[in-house]
């Protein structure tokens, strides 16, 4: 095996082991947070092969902060997720956006409809209406955040962890 299918296998593995922790501890949820204007933009070039070999940023810079911040003010573990969801939505390169709407669409429309979402969701007094708005928005194109929730599956991976 070459050194990038080795790569490959073992990303294949670690999000194998994410989804399914993600099924078992956090399966009943479709969530969103507070809005985070601390959150900072991750390079846009970084996708999921970059994400991995950088030690996942949108996940350890980006979903796992707001995850955490959400649930320390007092938001349930769910909302707290839709909240890291949409963080990580804002900053990762998500090529299951990019296939299915095109670059342009990804690059111009889609951060400003999430950031919108995200400003209108608190996690802590939650409404789901922006929620339904966003994917009423996604559903002509067929957007689906895939890369996103794959790497909120691995935010609730680490998450749970911690709690052992």
């Amino acid at each position: 095996m070459s050194k990038k299918q080795v790569f490959a296998a073992r990303i294949a593995v670690i999000a194998a082991v994410c989804m399914a922790y993600y099924m078992l501890f956090a399966a009943a949820s479709a969530v969103v947070a507070e809005p985070l204007a601390t959150v900072q933009p991750i390079n846009e070039s970084e996708a999921a092969s970059a994400q991995a070999e950088a030690a996942f940023p949108s996940v350890t810079r980006c979903g796992l902060p707001v995850l955490r911040r959400a649930i320390e003010a007092g938001a349930s573990e769910n909302d707290a997720g839709i909240a890291a969801l949409l963080a990580i939505m804002l900053v990762c390169s998500d090529s299951n956006v990019i296939h299915r709407s095109g670059f342009d669409y990804w690059k111009n429309i889609y951060p400003s409809a999430v950031a919108e979402t995200q400003k209108r969701f608190d996690p802590l007094h939650p409404d789901y209406a922006p929620l339904y708005e966003l994917e009423r928005s996604f559903m002509p194109l067929r957007v689906s955040p895939g890369g996103a929730a794959d790497l909120l599956s691995c935010t609730y991976f680490l998450y749970m962890s911690e709690k052992i």
